[in-house]
């Protein structure tokens, strides 16, 4: 049976100090900044998580985490290609609400030139998963999913 997730880093007593995006279509990307105990060398470590060319950002804040059981969290990547297609349909819908909370969008579901009926690329995404990776960044403050392609890990 394969493993759901796996974990790639551990970041347990993690604190996420930074969150960075940039959005340029398909070279788009982020950034965390991550504040976390080395328990080998019982010191404070800064860790920068880069992400290339990410499709989908979804984030949980959670401000009010007690520091009980700080062992918990990691980041992980999890193999589910179930979750890496909800994910990018999350954001699509997300999207589509976003324009049309403010009431002020005429939009007509039934038109498939309005551009909030353009499913084309989601569909070319969601044809090209196997070349994206589905993580999992656990810290206090709040977890992330992220799809993207690849990573790197910087030790600062």
């Amino acid at each position: 049976m394969k493993q759901p997730a796996k974990l790639l880093y551990p970041t347990f007593d993690g604190d996420a100090q930074q969150f960075t995006l940039w959005p340029r279509y398909t070279a788009s990307g982020c950034s965390f900044l991550l504040e976390l105990w080395n328990e080998p060398e019982q010191r404070r470590e800064r860790v920068l998580l880069l992400f290339r060319q990410a499709a989908a950002v979804e984030v949980s804040l959670n401000l009010w985490d007690a520091r009980m059981g700080a062992d918990l969290g990691g980041f992980y990547e999890l193999y589910s290609k179930k979750e890496k297609r909800r994910l990018l349909r999350r954001n699509c819908k997300r999207r589509k609400k976003g324009w049309l909370l403010p009431g002020d969008y005429d939009y007509d579901p039934d038109d498939p030139q309005d551009g909030l009926n353009d499913r084309t690329e989601l569909n070319r995404l969601l044809g090209q998963l196997d070349d994206y990776h589905l993580y999992l960044l656990q810290s206090w403050g709040g977890s992330v999913l992220l799809l993207a392609r690849g990573y790197e890990i910087q030790v600062l």
